[in-house]
This record gives C-alpha cells, sequence and structure tokens, in this order.
C-alpha cells in the first residue's frame, strides 16, 4: 500500500495537475460553444453542425477524464486485495478504503455522464467518442501511475501512438458531415411552410345507416349547404319482406 501511496508523489502529479488544467480549458470551451448555439439558435433558428461536434466532443472529453479514475483505483484495488490473501492484510489501511471511496464515486459519475450523453447527443455518435476518449485516458493514467511507460522501447512508443490516432481517425470519420445537417433543417423548414400554405381540411363522415355504406363530405364544399343531415336520416327503411 506504501508503493501505491507514494507513486502519487511521482510522475502521476504531474499528470494531475496537468488534467486540471485541461479540465478548465474544456469546460471553457464547451459553455462558450453552448452559448453561442443558444444565441444562434434563437437569432436564425439553425445551429452549425461543428457547434454541437465541437460541444459533444468537450462533454465526452471532460467525463473521460474523471471517468477514467474508476479503472485505475480498480487496480489499485485489486493489488490491496492481492496483498491482503498473500498475508499482508491492507484492510486496516486507511488508504484501501480512500480507493474504494474514489472507485465508487468515478463509477457512478461516468454511468450518469453516460445516460446524459445519450440523451443530449447522437448516440451513433457520441457513444464511439466517448469510449475512445475512455480508453485512452485508461491506458495513459495507469502507464503513467504504474510506471508502465518506462519500459515501452521506442518501436512499442511508435506502434502504441500510432493506434491512439487510428482510433482518432475512426472517430472522425464517424462524425455527421455538415451537408446532412443542412439538408434536414432545410426538409423542416419545407415542411413548417407546407403546413401553412395548406391547414388541415375539415372533415365530417357521414354514415348510411340503412345500406351500411359511408362517404365523406367536406366541411367547407360550397355545394353541400351546412347542416346537411347525414346520409339515410329520415328516410324511412324498406319493410322487411
Amino acid at each position: 500500500a506504501k508503493e501505491l501511496f507514494n507513486a502519487y508523489a511521482q510522475d502521476y502529479k504531474w499528470y494531475c495537475l496537468a488534467m486540471a488544467v485541461l479540465l478548465f480549458v474544456v469546460q471553457k470551451i464547451y459553455n462558450c460553444f453552448k452559448s453561442m448555439s443558444e444565441t444562434k439558435g434563437r437569432m436564425t433558428g439553425y445551429v452549425p453542425n461543428w457547434y454541437k461536434t465541437t460541444q459533444a466532443v468537450c462533454y465526452a472529453l471532460f467525463s473521460a477524464i474523471l471517468g477514467t479514475q474508476q479503472m485505475l483505483q480498480a487496480k489499485c484495488l485489486s493489488e490491496l486485495l492481492r496483498m491482503t490473501a498473500s498475508g499482508s492484510n491492507q484492510m486496516l489501511n486507511p488508504f484501501t478504503y480512500g480507493v474504494i471511496f474514489v472507485y465508487i464515486i468515478a463509477t457512478v459519475f461516468w454511468l450518469f455522464r453516460m445516460n446524459e450523453a445519450l440523451q443530449r447527443y447522437d448516440g451513433l455518435f457520441i457513444i464511439p467518442v466517448l469510449q475512445v476518449f475512455w480508453l485512452v485516458f485508461t491506458i495513459v493514467s495507469g502507464g503513467i501511475y504504474f510506471q508502465e511507460f518506462h519500459h515501452f522501447s521506442q518501436t512499442q512508443m511508435i506502434g502504441f501512438i500510432s493506434g491512439v490516432l487510428v482510433v482518432f481517425l475512426g472517430v472522425y470519420l464517424l462524425m455527421p458531415s455538415e451537408s446532412e445537417d443542412e439538408l434536414h433543417h432545410i426538409m423542416a423548414n419545407n415542411d413548417e411552410r407546407d403546413s401553412d400554405l395548406f391547414p388541415e381540411i375539415d372533415v365530417e363522415i357521414h354514415e348510411d345507416f340503412n345500406g351500411g355504406n359511408s362517404r365523406r363530405r367536406h366541411s367547407s364544399d360550397p355545394d353541400i349547404p351546412p347542416g346537411l343531415p347525414p346520409l339515410g336520416e329520415g328516410i324511412p327503411s324498406s319493410p322487411s319482406k
């Protein structure tokens, strides 16, 4: 447990400081684009697609930076349990309960942000973005905390960076295009204009109770005087033989 605790005082403290600055910047960018989207939506009724995409990416990035603490604490907890099973009881160490507490908070936070993301953004786009950021920051935070990158060769580091770039490229290709968003906006405007030009006409349905047939009559038809009774009303039925 002492080694795990001391790991925070080594390279990982600089990682935490860098992530704190990144969280502040990402949240500022998110708030800025959110305000711009609301203003542009009120003025023009249309929000550019890249506004919404930037908000989604910032939302996913903020969520993943904090949510990946779940995996880091889970690995620390597994190490503590392994020490306990080997005879060195760690259940009396306050650090163990601190790890459990952070693990629970990070798990709840990550699940909450994922559910919120599905309500705010397109699931086909936001889920891969969340998973990519979660995977990247899980690997980076674990590699720095457990000093796994110290044992990487130059070839392994190039392969790792190349793999991360390929994953980001795949997410970029999943991003909705601006032309599709404009097409949806144009179609929505056409639907609104058509509904204004061709209002729905009230239709009265009259049934012929004698023959069991039915017909439709427009209430605005000038050839049919208002108040016309339904077909068959007032006409005596033929006597049954």
